[in-house]
């Protein structure tokens, strides 16, 4: 999940343990560099790049230990430290490196081309293939995300909390709200949602979901959930369920029209997450009690448009489901492999144990998955692991 480098080629992009944050934003930002054995190969970790269709082992290499990914056409994003990384994704060597510091946690998205971060001196964006300054603002700046094709974040204005939709490219303000209130998912710190094709803007906000216009004006509203996913086939929210039934883990879905907010369709699931397709939503069934019993988790799809089912299966000792490029990727617990699942079907595609993947990488003591992506190119899935000692022989 990762495309940059010298050449014209995609880019990854990942930010090492840490707080996030640009160096020197917003006046001194220094260009960045060809990366060397400095730039974070010292903390523990790796990313592993599988064929997409196969699961094959195309690469491997120590990346240090970021905590989330973010990807889309070009680039990979991963927050969560002092140091931005962007390598190759056809053979994971090193293209630039970049320093970030944020005094407000681990704040960045991807929007485009445009790698977009809140720091401790303002707000700045690079370029994801060259890591070069694309524009920066000044100021104190909050809850970032990206909704379609702008990035949104809150700023003080005065005794104001203002919050404005950037376009990525020049960082030029399309509109500005004084009472939307950004909220963000606790289990995505920095989220993207996708684009439905309506020209709109979905938000998460105090007061439930908004859908805004490029003027910034209210659409439509909802107070049916969070915000999950944002696709021509529905805007995904979710909630804790509450029928009489329910326990504290089950999970409603709520469906909207994109262009009306009109609710399509509702319903509980015994459920621990979901992983959102444009068109298929993949629900994870609650765990065994015990977090050390391998017993076979229940994987649930129905379709985002209308909610039927379109298949279940159990994965044994499987935790976690992951949209990533074609696949549900599941995570095998105790193994650190990965299992992946056709989105349509629920069958498996491939399967994969990156313990040991070679080329005198060796993953020991791991800390298991922290995230996956794949390149929308090639299809190459990236997994990024957490590692107690160095991913290196």
């Amino acid at each position: 999940m990762r495309r940059w480098g010298a050449i014209s080629v995609g880019l990854v992009v990942v930010a090492l343990v840490g707080y996030l944050a640009l160096r020197d934003v917003p006046l001194h930002l220094a260009a960045p560099t060809v990366a060397d054995q400095g730039c974070g190969n010292g903390a523990p970790g790796g990313l592993v790049a599988l064929d997409g269709r196969t699961g094959a082992l195309r690469w491997s290499e120590r990346m240090g230990a970021a905590d989330q990914l973010l990807a889309s056409t070009g680039a990979v994003v991963a927050p969560g430290g002092d140091d931005v990384r962007a390598v190759s994704p056809t053979d994971g060597l090193l293209g630039w490196c970049g320093e970030m510091r944020s005094g407000n946690g681990l704040d960045a998205v991807l929007v485009g081309d445009s790698i977009v971060a809140v720091t401790t001196e303002g707000i700045v964006a690079r370029k994801a293939r060259d890591g070069g300054v694309a524009w920066q603002r000044p100021g104190e700046w909050f809850q970032l995300t990206a909704s379609g094709d702008v990035a949104l974040a809150a700023r003080i204005d005065g005794k104001a909390l203002v919050t404005e939709a950037l376009d990525p490219t020049t960082g030029a303000t399309r509109w500005t709200r004084e009472d939307l209130t950004l909220t963000v998912p606790e289990q995505d710190p920095s989220p993207t949602y996708g684009d439905a094709g309506t020209g709109l803007t979905y938000l998460n906000t105090g007061r439930g979901v908004v859908a805004v216009d490029r003027q910034g004006k209210d659409r439509w509203r909802s107070s049916a959930g969070e915000l999950r996913h944002v696709s021509a086939s529905g805007i995904v929210l979710a909630r804790p369920g509450t029928s009489p039934t329910a326990v504290a883990s089950d999970l409603r879905l709520v469906v909207l029209d994109p262009a009306t907010g009109a609710e399509r369709w509702n319903r509980v699931f015994p459920a621990e997450g979901v992983a959102a397709f444009d068109d298929v939503l993949v629900v994870q069934g609650r765990s065994a009690s015990d977090p050390g019993d391998p017993a076979p988790t229940r994987f649930t799809a129905v379709r985002a448009s209308d909610g039927s089912r379109l298949w279940t299966r159990t994965v044994e000792a499987g935790f976690g489901a992951r949209a990533v490029g074609d696949v549900v990727l599941v995570e095998r617990l105790f193994s650190g492999g990965v299992v992946a699942l056709d989105q349509r079907t629920g069958s498996t595609v491939w399967r994969a144990d990156p313990g040991n993947p070679g080329r005198s990488r060796e993953f020991r003591d791991h800390g298991g998955l922290v995230d996956a992506a794949s390149d929308p190119s090639t299809g190459t899935v990236f997994l990024l692991y957490r590692a107690d000692v160095p991913y290196r022989d």
